[in-house]
């Protein structure tokens, strides 16, 4: 069967169109990513603005076609973070049905855990798993095995949310970067997982980023990232490395996609502060994230 996924987050917009077999692995047919800055001034007014719902809304309605190009009718079209919190959602979500004929299902934070676990651990070899899945709003930190999810937490802090808490800076010193990873440590305190033997497992657009610098790709492919092992050394080198550059060089000499630039430092500060949480050395980067759990359930 052939279906589709559109995952509407706070900075992006994501797009799998799969086809699903019984006992059989998840055919990709096609995956689109565009960053939509859905949640852009939230922190401080709670609301979404016009100009970025009417972006999201253009480029979902971009995805939609883009399934019926695929032969694909069966999209189902899923709301996280920004659209749990916001005080106008339904003005969104009105927009949306108008104009795609389409309703967006707003996912709960643990519905959000369940599937990104079930979809970031896919092809990952390990007997038990942390995964951590930063977003631009919250990130979702889920332990279990490869059948079980043991405990899962969903904690309203993310990449867009800490660059508003802390005031948007082109570049961090050391002390606003010591202030934010404490401020993420004492956010995290409640979340503590005794497990010496689980892999990290880091999902959304700030590892997979920091996965392609460090092999210098220089297009995105799925491919080379998911799975890809990055090491505490490597992450900070990264950090730094984006912290010296202006952001339009971050673009232009780096290839970060146009919209992250802004917010990747807040976001590679998180995994920092998880893998010292965690007491972990390396990172497994996953492309898979909540799509594919949605994919794979078949819900």
């Amino acid at each position: 069967m052939r279906k589709a996924v559109i995952d509407v987050g706070t900075n992006s917009v994501l797009l799998l169109c799969a086809e699903t077999d019984k006992n059989k692995p998840i055919n990709i047919l096609k995956q689109e990513f565009r960053i939509s800055g859905l949640g852009t001034g939230m922190q401080e007014t709670g609301i979404l603005t016009d100009h970025a719902m009417e972006k999201t809304l253009q480029l979902i309605k971009k995805m939609i076609e883009s399934c019926k190009q695929t032969g694909i009718d069966n999209i189902r079209i899923i709301g996280t973070e920004a659209l749990r919190i916001a005080q106008n959602r339904g003005e969104f979500c009105e927009m949306v049905f108008t104009e795609s004929g389409c309703s967006i299902d707003i996912i709960s934070g643990d519905d959000e855990a369940k599937y990104t676990y079930l979809g970031s651990i896919d092809g990952i070899s390990a007997d038990k798993f942390i995964v951590a899945d930063v977003g631009g709003g919250s990130t979702e930190i889920i332990l279990g095995d490869k059948n079980n999810i043991r405990k899962s937490f969903s904690v309203k802090i993310g990449a867009v949310f800490l660059a508003e808490k802390f005031t948007l800076s082109e570049k961090l010193d050391s002390i606003t970067t010591k202030s934010i990873l404490d401020y993420i440590k004492n956010r995290l305190s409640e979340i503590y997982f005794e497990e010496n033997n689980a892999a990290l497992i880091g999902v959304g657009g700030t590892i997979s980023t920091l996965a392609m610098l460090q092999q210098n790709l220089r297009e995105y492919d799925p491919n080379s990232i998911h799975g890809y092992l990055l090491n505490a050394d490597q992450i900070w080198h990264l950090y730094n490395k984006i912290n010296r550059l202006s952001y339009e060089e971050r673009v232009n000499r780096l290839l970060i996609e146009k919209g992250r630039e802004q917010y990747i430092l807040y976001g590679i500060l998180i995994f920092i502060a998880l893998m010292e949480i965690f007491n972990q050395q390396q990172i497994v980067a996953s492309d898979r994230g909540v799509r594919f759990g949605v994919i794979k359930t078949g819900k």
